[in-house]
């Protein structure tokens, strides 16, 4: 969705929302809460070309990362019935400041992309030449 419609998004309870395929958190294991993705588009002036996407996935509240989670499996231990429960006082949702974080991001990510490409053309363009005039003084 994100890269079809070029444009951020915060989902803040995975399971909740029509866009995620609950697939891959089946087949690894692994369980998908929030998600923040942003497209990474082209800055050049004359096009607005999609480079990619950049997706953030279950931020953790803030705290020492370790704590956090010897708390959530200690309550998910102590909890019966529900094994996800604990580990949903882990997390928090995406920040208005994350979403600004993380644009500011994909703008140096376009720029250094296009650096990439920009230095990529020229030395493709540099090994055309070459072909050309050897191929016009009948080198092989």
């Amino acid at each position: 969705w994100c890269a079809t419609n070029k444009e951020m998004l915060n989902i803040k309870n995975a399971y909740h929302d029509f866009r995620f395929n609950a697939d891959i958190d089946k087949k690894t294991g692994f369980r998908t809460r929030t998600i923040l993705c942003h497209p990474v588009i082209s800055s050049s002036s004359t096009s607005s070309r999609l480079l990619g996407v950049i997706q953030m996935v279950n931020k953790l509240k803030k705290g020492d990362a370790r704590e956090i989670r010897e708390r959530a499996k200690r309550t998910k231990t102590s909890l019966s019935g529900n094994k996800n429960k604990g580990y949903q006082s882990c997390f928090e949702h995406f920040s208005t400041e994350d979403e600004e974080t993380l644009s500011k991001c994909c703008e140096e990510v376009s720029k250094s992309l296009e650096g990439i490409f920009s230095r990529k053309r020229r030395k493709q363009n540099e090994v055309e030449e070459m072909v050309l005039i050897s191929d016009e003084h009948g080198e092989s």
